[in-house]
């Protein structure tokens, strides 16, 4: 769907005010219980709150009929993730920077479900960013399994979406762009591969599997989710033990405010600068210090190696000083 300037404008000027009218709703002021500190190079949280209220009650006050498909499915995901008052997690960029420039095996192990739904907040990295619509702060997204009925859910005027039970499982996502676009897409997970459908929505970004410039970019979008969700599942050291809960001093002497911590997927003392500097002009020079990049593996484990088990192995700074 492309727009002209003035539309992106007028867009952006409707998105503003629907993010200002959603602060004095039921749905920002339960979003912003959650008091998480705001780490450096991701969305605030604040933010966030206030364009996933935005959604919920625009789509309430709009009514469901004016929502097509995708753009229904962008809001049925972001509806389940506030009725579930489901987990967030903040990955690290070198970590999903890593993930967006893994192949993914052509036999992918089998996904189970880590949590039914979640928000996992993106970097503000350029690499991140939709060749058209921009940066992808944060997404939220759904794992559907074939055997599990997926609950209805009510907007804040008391309308009902109603699902029914999927044929297999899926992982379906949601991105709200800054302008207020929203681009979901939902992937059958299929004899350990990545089924793709493409949907069309005149509310939401179109996109075609053969023509449009963000399709590769939705490609690693579902690869790194894909990635993250298996990394919870085979290697639960790399994400934080608990959501672990602080106090802070208030306004008042004497008060005190729970602050939540940021869940990583990650390690915060990865080093993400590497050296950038060329090859010396001796011979014999090594390589430059450069990063050889995770990828999935299936080791051999048990008594005699006998059996296989995949495992994501991690970056290696190579040529450090």
């Amino acid at each position: 769907m492309n727009y002209s300037n003035a539309e992106l404008k007028k867009l952006a000027a409707m998105w503003q005010k629907a993010k200002d009218a959603a602060k004095n709703s039921a749905t920002y002021k339960g979003l912003i219980e959650r008091r998480y500190p705001n780490p450096q190079g991701y969305t605030p949280w604040e933010i966030v709150a206030s364009e996933v209220a935005a959604v919920i009650q625009s789509a309430s006050s709009v009514g469901l009929a004016n929502y097509e498909p995708i753009g229904l499915q962008g809001v049925t995901i972001t509806a389940q993730f506030l009725q579930e008052a489901a987990p967030v997690y903040w990955i690290h960029e070198s970590l999903a920077e890593t993930f967006w420039n893994t192949d993914l095996p052509e036999q992918l192990p089998q996904l189970k479900r880590s949590v039914p739904t979640l928000a996992l907040m993106l970097p503000e990295a350029d690499w991140l960013a939709s060749p058209t619509y921009g940066h992808p702060r944060y997404l939220i997204a759904r794992h559907i399994l074939q055997d599990i009925s997926v609950p209805d859910v009510i907007l804040p005027r008391g309308q009902r979406i109603s699902t029914t039970r999927f044929s297999g499982d899926f992982l379906q996502w949601a991105v709200l762009f800054s302008t207020g676009a929203i681009f979901s897409k939902s992937v059958k997970l299929f004899d350990n591969s990545l089924e793709y459908s493409q949907r069309e929505s005149k509310r939401s970004v179109k996109i075609n599997i053969n023509t449009h410039p963000d399709y590769l970019w939705a490609s690693r979008i579902t690869h790194l989710l894909y990635q993250a969700l298996l990394v919870m599942q085979l290697q639960p050291n790399f994400i934080d033990a608990v959501e672990s809960i602080s106090s802070r001093t208030g306004d008042k002497p004497g008060q005190t405010e729970r602050t939540l911590k940021p869940r990583w997927i990650g390690s915060p003392e990865v080093d993400r600068k590497v050296s950038r500097t060329g090859r010396s002009n001796k011979p014999h020079s090594s390589p430059i210090t450069h990063w050889r990049r995770g990828h999935w593996k299936r080791v051999a484990v048990g008594k005699g190696g006998r059996d296989r088990k995949i495992m994501w192995i991690q970056p290696t700074l190579v040529n450090s000083l």
